[in-house]
C-alpha cells in the first residue's frame, strides 16, 4: 500500500516537470496537481515514513513555484492549485513561513533565540521541521549548469524561489550555490532571464552581509556582471539594473571615512555615474530617457556632496531633458527636477554660482507648461501641473540654498504678466514665509 502511494504521488510530481519542449498540457497538469494537494496530509507523511516524505517535499519545493508564476504552461487554475498546495504543504510540515520549511525549524528558533529570549513550547515540539535548502541546492547543481540551465525551467523558478524565501541571516552559507546561476541567468541573452536574474542578485545583495561579499570579492563579481547592463536599450533590463547597482555600489566600496585627510579619490560610484549621465547625454528615445532619469535622484544622494565632480556634465544633462516634454505623463521632467532637487539638497553649499542657470531653466519650463499667451494654469489632475508643482518645490530649495532669490521673484513680478509665473510665486512665498 505505501509503495503504491509512493509511486503514485512522485509520478504526479514526475508530470509537473517543465522542460523547453514541453506543449502547454494544461488538463496533465491540473489533474497532477489536484492529486498532490488531496494527499499532501500527514497520513501520507506517516505511510511513507521520514526519509520518503522528505524526498517527497523536496520534489515539492523543486517543481510547484515553475507553476504559482504566469508562464505559458499554466492557467488561472493551475495557479491557484500550486499555491494552494504550497500552502498546505507548509502546513502540514508545521512551518508558518517558507524559511522554516527550507532551513528547518531548529534554524529558525536559533536565530530567534539569538536576538529573542521569548520562545514558546509550540517553537520547541516542532523545531525539528523542515531543513530541505541542501537537499534542493544539491539537485541545482546538477540541473542549472551552464549546459542544461535552458531545458530545466522548473528549476530555475525554484532557485529564485528558494532566493526570494531566504532571508539574512539564512542566505550566507548558500552564497557560494545562489550566485553562480544568478549571474547565468544575467548573462543570458533573452530579457526575461535577464531581468529574473537582477530581480534575484538584489535581493541577495540585500540579505547577506556587506562585509562577506566585499571579504571575498563577491561584490566585484557581481558588478563586472552587470555593469555593462546600464548601456542596455531594453527598458525593462534598465528599470532592474539601476536598483541592483544602488544596492551593491555602497556594499563593495564600504563607509566612507570617518576623517578626511586627502582629496577622495574619484570612486566606482564616480564611473557608473558618468557613464549613466553619457548614455543619457546620447539617448534621443523617450522611453529609455524615463527609465535612464528614473533613478538620477537616488544616485545623487549616494554621491552626496561628491555630485559637485560631475557639475559641468550633470547640469546641461537635466536642462536638455527638461527642454522637450515626453507626451506619456511628464515622467522626464517629473524625474529631472526630482535630481534637481537632490543636487540642491545635497550640494547647497557650492549651488549659488549656478542659481541665474536653474532659476531661467524652471521659469522656462514653467512657461511651457502653461496654456496660451497669458499663461493659464493647466487643471491640477494634469501631469503638466505637477511638473509646476515640482518647480516651486526647487524654487524652495534654491532659496533656502543661496537666500538671494526674493529680489528676484519680486523683480519678475512687477515685470511679468504671466498668469503661470505669478501663481508659482505665490505659492513660493507662502512656503518660504514671505508673504
Amino acid at each position: 500500500m505505501a509503495a503504491d502511494c509512493k509511486e503514485l504521488l512522485f509520478e504526479k510530481l514526475r508530470n509537473l516537470i517543465v522542460d523547453s519542449d514541453l506543449k502547454k498540457d494544461f488538463i496533465k497538469f491540473k489533474c497532477s496537481l489536484e492529486y498532490i494537494k488531496e494527499n499532501i496530509k500527514k497520513e501520507t507523511a506517516i505511510l511513507l515514513g521520514s526519509a520518503e516524505w522528505r524526498r517527497a517535499v523536496t520534489e515539492c519545493v523543486l517543481q510547484l513555484p515553475a507553476h504559482c508564476v504566469q508562464h505559458y504552461w499554466t492557467t488561472a487554475d493551475t495557479r491557484a492549485l500550486a499555491r494552494g498546495t504550497l500552502s498546505k504543504l507548509l502546513a502540514v510540515c508545521e512551518c508558518e513561513r517558507e524559511v522554516e520549511l527550507l532551513v528547518g525549524k531548529a534554524e529558525c528558533l536559533k536565530y530567534k533565540l539569538s536576538h529573542d529570549n521569548h520562545v514558546t513550547p509550540s517553537d520547541e515540539e516542532s523545531a525539528h521541521c523542515g531543513a530541505i535548502v541542501k537537499d534542493l541546492f544539491q539537485v541545482f547543481k546538477v540541473k542549472l549548469t551552464q549546459t542544461n540551465w535552458k531545458s530545466n525551467p522548473s528549476y530555475k523558478h525554484s532557485l529564485v524561489w528558494c532566493v526570494n524565501n531566504l532571508p539574512h541571516p539564512h542566505m550566507e552559507p548558500h552564497l557560494q550555490n545562489v550566485l553562480p546561476p544568478l549571474l547565468m541567468f544575467v548573462d543570458d541573452y533573452e530579457v526575461y532571464n535577464k531581468k529574473l536574474g537582477l530581480i534575484y542578485l538584489t535581493r541577495l545583495i540585500d540579505n547577506v552581509n556587506a562585509t562577506e561579499l566585499r571579504q571575498y570579492g563577491h561584490g566585484m563579481v557581481i558588478y563586472d556582471a552587470i555593469h555593462q547592463l546600464i548601456y542596455s536599450n531594453e527598458v525593462e533590463i534598465l528599470n532592474t539594473v539601476h536598483p541592483c547597482l544602488l544596492r551593491l555600489l555602497p556594499v563593495i566600496e564600504g563607509p566612507p571615512p570617518l576623517v578626511i585627510t586627502e582629496p577622495r579619490p574619484r570612486t566606482i560610484r564616480n564611473k557608473v555615474f558618468d557613464d549613466i549621465l553619457r548614455s543619457l547625454q546620447m539617448e534621443s528615445k523617450t522611453p529609455q530617457r524615463q527609465a535612464m532619469t528614473r533613478h538620477l535622484e537616488s544616485y545623487i544622494y549616494l554621491l552626496g556632496v561628491w555630485v559637485l565632480r560631475h557639475s559641468e556634465q550633470l547640469f546641461p544633462v537635466l536642462f536638455d531633458c527638461m527642454e522637450f516634454a515626453d507626451c506619456s505623463g511628464e515622467l522626464t521632467r517629473v524625474h529631472c527636477l526630482k535630481a534637481l532637487e537632490a543636487v540642491i539638497a545635497v550640494a547647497w553649499l557650492r549651488i549659488h554660482p549656478r542659481q541665474v542657470a536653474i532659476s531661467k531653466c524652471l521659469l522656462k519650463l514653467a512657461i511651457k507648461c502653461c496654456h496660451g499667451d497669458k499663461g493659464e494654469l493647466p487643471d491640477d489632475s494634469t501631469p503638466e501641473f505637477q511638473v509646476i508643482e515640482h518647480v516651486i518645490t526647487c524654487f524652495v530649495r534654491l532659496h533656502e540654498a543661496t537666500n538671494a532669490l526674493q529680489a528676484y521673484m519680486n523683480t519678475l513680478e512687477e515685470q511679468c504678466h504671466h498668469k503661470g509665473l505669478h501663481y508659482i510665486i505665490t505659492k513660493w512665498r507662502q512656503r518660504t514665509s514671505l508673504n
